[in-house]
């Protein structure tokens, strides 16, 4: 049955791009290679920050925008490397083996919050702190839930 909620799993994708719980991913390059005008050596340590990736107008339409909705129009299919919230698909790279877990995982908790309880969320300053890892909101998140019924 989760697997027919396109919708909220869109939401679950929107989240992981817009605030990915590991900002950034690192390596040892394989081979040497250039980078915006750097020669990068084999061997150096190399890092991959995934919120400038998810961030990058050229691949997502208003990047800082939370829009569930560009998983529908295909945007992190722009190329291998749009949309990679928990490492790369191979032959590029590795995926996380709980990848698939962690989303249907959301889902569900998703899923539950929606459908049994109702939601209050009080005045409070909703701008992300971007040097707490993850980020998160200035005022934390303050929420209080009923169970229906």
């Amino acid at each position: 049955a989760l697997s027919k909620l396109r919708t909220s799993m869109n939401v679950v994708m929107e989240a992981k791009r817009y605030v990915p719980l590991v900002p950034l991913a690192f390596g040892k390059a394989k081979r040497a290679f250039d980078c915006g005008g750097f020669q990068v050596p084999a061997g150096w340590t190399v890092y991959l920050v995934l919120t400038i990736n998810n961030n990058d107008p050229s691949i997502y339409t208003n990047p800082r925008t939370f829009d569930p909705d560009r998983f529908e129009r295909g945007e992190h299919r722009k190329h291998a490397m749009a949309f990679i919230p928990q490492g790369a698909e191979p032959p590029t790279g590795h995926r996380c083996l709980g990848l698939d877990y962690a989303s249907f995982l959301s889902l569900t908790f998703l899923t539950i919050l929606v459908r049994d309880y109702d939601w209050n969320l009080p005045p409070q300053d909703l701008e992300y702190n971007w040097k707490k890892l993850p980020p998160e909101p200035q005022d934390g998140l303050l929420v209080s839930l009923r169970r229906k019924g």
